[in-house]
């Protein structure tokens, strides 16, 4: 059934009534959700940059942030790294690390 559905899905005609119901039902679910997770959040005192997506290893982020670092630590911001680490499993998050000057290195 999942092929059938696929298929269906990204044929280039719309989609059936149906899905496009489903879609519906899911923006709205999604929608709630953001603004749930919006009113929860919390504002920091310092700027904020993420780095990810969807997919998971091999698609440039690691090289992306040693990047950003040179470039921040270039104009003389101090920027701070906040990462789980590739199959990262620690006793608590977020883990604090003792704070040890290192020299950026190039991958």
């Amino acid at each position: 059934m999942s092929g059938w559905l696929q298929r269906l899905w990204y044929r280039q005609t719309p989609p059936p009534a149906p899905l496009a119901g489903l879609s519906s039902i899911y923006a709205g679910v999604a929608a709630r959700v953001a603004a749930s997770r919006k009113a929860k959040a919390v504002k920091l005192p310092v700027p904020v940059i993420v780095v990810g997506n969807l997919s998971v290893g091999g698609t440039g982020k690691t090289p992306l942030v040693v990047w950003l670092v040179e470039q921040l630590s270039a104009q003389g911001l101090r920027p701070g790294i906040v990462s789980r680490g590739y199959g990262g499993c620690a006793p608590a998050y977020p883990l604090r690390s003792p704070l040890v000057p290192r020299p950026v290195r190039r991958l």
